[in-house]
């Protein structure tokens, strides 16, 4: 099989992406994130569909784990060559399964095609979803995982061209390793000890049934003399009672009449406390609604108070009270136009001083240059006239020279000192004024100063920060006060409402309207208390208080203490016979039982017997049959442990003392010890794994092949490695189609 074009309508974060694919190895070099596995589980989906399942993890469940992340239809199409035909299969997804759609379309006529239903990859492939993962489906992740199930094993046995299927021996094993489990539990446990254990319990109940008839027996002729006990009881309690009916009708209506007379009583104490809750409300009785709306009057004012509180912005008051008044603000603007000039006159002088130094230095110069010049005119003469007499004349002519170079160097000398002294009177002028402005300057700044502690530049820089927000802060608080006096306003008006209301009642706490409340919900359930209790006495006076006095000469405690005596009598006999009754019924159940107990404890031991028998059974036949599964399972295990050989080399450049077990797990003997896979490093472990499910691979499937889906399974290879097993890809995209996908580029091949 031959993938050739992808189109993703939503599947994941990949929307509106198709591509198309070539038939040997297609690497595909894109940033973690940009959807490289949501790719691969697509060509899943499109193969297997996507399963229904209730688990809630994201990572179990590819339903929700790729819904579209921008909403829009949930699937996409994939064309694809298979057995000399081109198709273009489409699905859709729902929230379940029920709604997942699957059309297959010829791509030579454009009409649909029932060669291949909605278990694509399970027709073209012959193994199911979890095979497919298992063997070309290769990912960092899953190369943890196992790499067989069912239908790969059942694959492998049809191609091995064995009779029987290991799938059904090993759902034979599992059956009779459950039914064992059955009749022996680790710790002892299963039916056939649960049987052996209902025996002796049934031993058990057979004589505890044997002491039963025995106590039987005693129990009857207790019972009889119980009997007769309670007989001559109950005719004394039957004398005495008529009796105590005589007094007990006296003693009853005068208790009537004491009991009518409470009530009375009661009546009139819960006037007095109704008669204290309305000189409470002498003025007014409020309704829940007045109570609650002369409550919120008083919460406005609060609310309102608290807005007033809340209104100034003390940073805009604190601006507004460093400037003061208008004669404050034209003080400060005077202070930001004084020191601008106070500026512009420091850099005038800076700069006069600058000019006027040089020219003091080019004055020197000149000075220098003349007296040099003489002194060698006068070396120059004294020479010459040493030597040649004649030279008296030349000496004269050159002093001459040195005369007028003196006239003119002080010439000069003279105008670079007036050019100097103007420049002093004009320096001097500017820092008369610099002192004059720095004076102004200081006694306006020390208005703003309360309390004299900071610099002059430092009471500036707060003048000319306060002064260009003054405006605005002045109107801002200006628009508070207003706020403030209406909220004032409103709040006052509130209060008077609220206060007229509590004037009415005298109430004590710090939480009057909750007062007010309490008071009047005790106000209504006295009036309905009274109204009831005044109800029931005249009921209980129409009702008991109306019979006339009986004779009292009867001694009811007396009458009552012999009663009470007999009744403890009779309610021993009573309980005696009770007991005596339950006893005997229990004996009588416990005995009656004594032929079924015989019968199950008999029924027991033929159960276990035949138990026992076919639990020896089960134990041969998984012997039996593991040995069975062996021998098919080393049939086929020779092709894909060649091929594993075969890999290990390519990858490590030598496969020795490694071995591959019919379920297909790895071990290495490294220093005469036999090790599992999981002894070694990552590294090594994915290399043994990657090189099993290729062998897999080249074992499961002949004719059509499906595409080799590989997501980063080389995070944890070396250098070296990760060389050997781009090769191997190359060599084997020469006649299978490849899918490679790789976030970094030490791991690519080629882009697209």
């Amino acid at each position: 099989m031959i993938i050739n074009e992808i189109g993703i309508e939503n599947f994941g974060k990949l929307a509106g992406y198709r591509v198309r694919l070539d038939d040997g190895l297609n690497t595909f070099l894109q940033e973690n994130g940009s959807g490289k596995t949501t790719l691969t589980y697509f060509i899943k989906a499109m193969l297997y569909g996507l399963e229904q399942t209730t688990r809630q993890s994201i990572f179990e469940n590819e339903r929700k784990r790729f819904a579209p992340w921008s909403g829009g239809a949930f699937g996409g199409f994939m064309c694809f060559t298979a057995a000399g035909r081109s198709y273009r299969a489409e699905r859709r997804f729902g929230s379940k399964l029920a709604e997942d759609t699957f059309a297959l379309y010829d791509t030579a006529t454009g009409m649909p095609s029932s060669d291949f239903s909605e278990k694509l990859g399970e027709e073209l492939f012959g193994i199911d979803a979890d095979g497919f993962e298992r063997t070309v489906f290769i990912s960092e992740k899953l190369l943890g995982g196992e790499n067989t199930n069912p239908t790969v094993a059942a694959k492998l046995s049809d191609l091995s061209g064995v009779e029987g299927d290991l799938g059904n021996f090993d759902k034979a094993l599992n059956s009779i390793e459950k039914e064992t489990k059955v009749y022996k539990k680790k710790g002892g446990s299963g039916i056939l000890r649960d049987t052996e254990k209902l025996i002796r319990e049934a031993d058990k109940e057979l004589e505890a049934i044997e002491k039963a008839a025995k106590a039987a027996a005693e129990n009857e002729r207790e019972l009889q003399e119980i009997r007769k006990r309670r007989a001559a009881l109950t005719e004394r309690k039957a004398e005495l009672d008529s009796a105590r009916e005589a007094a007990l009708a006296a003693e009853k209506n005068t208790i009537y009449k004491k009991h009518h007379e409470q009530m009375k009583a009661d009546i009139q104490a819960k006037r007095q406390e109704l008669d204290g809750l309305s000189r409470f409300f002498s003025k007014k009785l409020p309704t829940s609604e007045e109570t609650y709306y002369a409550q919120d009057n008083f919460s406005k004012y609060e609310r309102n108070r608290n807005l007033t509180d809340e209104i100034d912005d003390p940073a805009l008051t604190e601006i507004v009270r460093f400037i003061g008044d208008d004669e404050g603000y034209s003080a400060a603007s005077e202070c930001r136009e004084l020191r601008k000039e106070a500026r512009e006159l420091a850099a005038k002088i800076h700069t006069a001083e600058a000019e006027f130094y040089q020219d003091r230095q080019n004055g020197k110069k000149s000075s220098l240059k003349l007296g040099a010049i003489a002194a060698l005119i006068m070396v120059i003469a004294a020479a010459l006239t040493f030597v040649f007499l004649p030279a008296i004349a030349l000496s004269a002519v050159m002093a001459v020279l040195l005369i007028l170079i003196t006239i003119k160097e002080m010439k000069k000398k003279r105008e670079s000192d007036e050019v100097g002294k103007r420049a002093q009177e004009q320096i001097s002028l500017l820092k008369d004024q610099q002192d004059s402005i720095a004076l102004r300057l200081v006694t306006l700044a020390n208005r703003f100063d309360k309390n004299g502690d900071c610099g002059l530049e430092e009471k500036l820089d707060l003048i000319e920060k306060n002064l260009s927000s003054y405006q605005l802060a002045k109107q801002t608080l200006a628009a508070s006060a207003q706020k403030r006096a209406r909220l004032t306003e409103e709040g006052g008006i509130a209060m008077k409402r609220a206060m007229d209301f509590l004037e009415l009642f005298p109430t004590v706490t710090d939480r009057p309207f909750d007062e007010i409340r309490a008071k009047r919900a005790e106000y209504d359930a006295l009036t309905r208390a009274i109204s009831t209790m005044e109800q029931e006495a005249e009921r209980y006076e129409r009702e008991y208080c109306t019979a006339t006095d009986p004779a009292s000469a009867i001694n009811t405690d007396e009458l009552n203490a012999k009663a009470a005596t007999l009744d403890a009598e009779l309610i021993e006999c009573e309980r005696a016979l009770v007991q005596k009754r339950s006893e005997a019924e229990r004996y009588s159940a416990q005995i009656s039982r004594k032929d079924e107990i015989t019968d199950i404890r008999d029924e027991y031991e033929l159960k276990l017997e035949a138990m026992q028998n076919k639990y020896d059974l089960l134990i041969k036949t998984k012997e039996l049959l593991t040995k069975a599964k062996d021998a098919l399972n080393a049939k086929y295990i020779g092709p894909t442990r060649d091929g594993f050989e075969r890999y290990m080399t390519m990858l490590d450049g030598e496969c020795t003392d490694i071995s591959v077990d019919t379920s297909f797990a790895v071990t290495k003997t490294d220093n005469g010890m036999t090790r599992i896979q999981d002894c070694y490093s990552k590294g090594t472990r994915d290399a043994m794994t990657l090189a099993v499910r290729l062998a897999l691979c080249d074992t499961l499937y002949g004719d059509e092949q499906p595409p080799l889906i590989l997501d980063d399974p080389y995070c944890s290879f070396d250098d070296r490695r990760i060389k050997e097993a781009i090769e191997i890809l190359k060599k084997l995209s020469a006649n299978r189609q490849i899918l490679y996908f790789t976030c970094s580029g030490s791991r690519a091949t080629d882009k697209i």
